[in-house]
């Protein structure tokens, strides 16, 4: 009798010794695996950082030096093996780690100098490649394959002047450019258009893209204006290959001076087949896909 109470006693403190060792065994794998996590969230979160600081200092580099400054970057593909996304509004830069296409990780920063365009959404191998850009006209600019419109002025009055430039970045092997701009009809009228030109002393000090130019297109006839909708349709070949950021043209604006008072903005075409085109040098074909913009229209406010 003795001996069974005494395996029972043996077995009983077996099972709780074992039991107790098996609580301590998990409690210390979830403290692991706990640590784990942080860790990696930590790394994770040093890797967003350690990747907005690397493009913040592109920024201030580009921001301390002189005019017409270009500068090629690479994103790496992937951060930690995960997809993931950047954004930048304006001096806001937010860097989004995605797993199954939803977010599981941000970081943000601002940087100390306003910036415009943005980064590719999709970023793959082939796509990596950025240039960030500085001029006097355009400021400090971030962008790949883009196409962008902006504005010496935002706020003018009933029957003043004022000029847009339309400007391709981070382009390769380049010999022509088209576009198309929609505007307002009933608040502007188009005066002139002129390519901007290196050859150009007027306009060498405004980035241009192109040394100089062979031939202008005219699509929408003499003029290439369509008045009564407010389309534009301009263009050029240059004399030679180009690869780099810097501006195409500039559209001189009038404002009407019964122009209704408030916002307007000048646009590429949305609904025009192709609102731009570059011929590449190395195929001799135009590009089949617009660039995309820079999602700032150039804007205006029109005041008393």
């Amino acid at each position: 009798m003795r001996k069974k109470s005494r395996k029972a006693q043996i077995s009983f403190e077996f099972i709780m010794i074992f039991s107790l060792i098996f609580i301590m065994l998990t409690g210390f794998i979830y403290i692991i695996n706990q640590r784990l996590t942080e860790l990696g969230g930590q790394r994770e979160q040093a890797t967003m950082k350690n990747l907005v600081d690397n493009i913040i200092n592109e920024i201030v580099l580009a921001s301390s030096v002189n005019n017409n400054y270009i500068r090629r970057f690479d994103l790496p593909v992937k951060l930690d093996g995960r997809d993931y996304r950047l954004s930048l509004d304006s001096s806001e830069i937010t860097v989004e780690v995605l797993e199954n296409g939803n977010v599981v990780s941000d970081y943000f920063a601002v940087s100390p100098v306003d910036v415009k365009g943005g980064f590719i959404e999709d970023i793959e191998v082939n796509t990596v490649s950025h240039c960030i850009t500085k001029s006097n006209l355009d400021g400090v600019r971030i962008s790949r394959n883009q196409a962008s419109i902006d504005t010496n002025i935002t706020e003018l009055g009933q029957g003043e002047m004022f000029d847009v430039f339309v400007s391709i970045n981070c382009v390769e092997d380049v010999k022509s450019a088209s576009f198309t701009v929609r505007y307002d009809p009933a608040k502007l009228i188009l005066q002139a258009a002129e390519p901007i030109i290196a050859a150009d002393p007027e306009y060498k000090s405004l980035n241009p893209l192109f040394e100089s130019y062979t031939v202008i297109y005219n699509y929408e006839g003499t003029d290439a204006i369509n008045e009564a909708i407010g389309r534009f349709t301009y263009g050029y070949i240059g004399t030679e290959c180009v690869t780099g950021s810097g501006n195409l043209a500039k559209l001189s604006f009038e404002v009407k001076d019964n122009a209704e008072l408030g916002e307007t903005y000048i646009e590429f075409d949305p609904t025009y087949e192709e609102n731009i085109r570059l011929l590449d040098c190395n195929t001799d074909k135009f590009t089949e896909e617009d660039l995309p913009d820079s999602r700032n229209n150039a804007e205006i406010e029109i005041t008393n």
